[in-house]
């Protein structure tokens, strides 16, 4: 993919990365956590958005990052969000 040339998600999939977070609630509630101790205000769907942007970005630039140490940033922001009481 040459960098600059745009990305075109298809619907199902923009649908489905635009409702991660949401998603994401689901998951927790189903999982026995408690709705307050998700973070999912609307500041951070905003940095999640931010996150997906980046992504996509990465992606149109050629520089990717695995999902496994994508995913060990989003569990370690996390945490630390729930150490500071979020």
């Amino acid at each position: 993919m040459k960098v600059g040339t745009p990305l075109v998600l298809p619907p199902a999939l923009l649908t489905e990365v635009e409702g991660a977070p949401d998603e994401e609630h689901r998951r927790g509630l189903a999982a026995g956590l408690p709705d307050n101790v998700l973070p999912l205000t609307d500041a951070y769907r905003h940095i999640l958005r931010e996150k997906i942007a980046e992504g996509i970005r990465s992606l149109r630039e050629g520089s990717l990052v695995d999902g496994e140490s994508f995913m060990a940033e989003i569990d370690a922001e996390l945490a630390a969000l729930e150490r500071q009481g979020h």
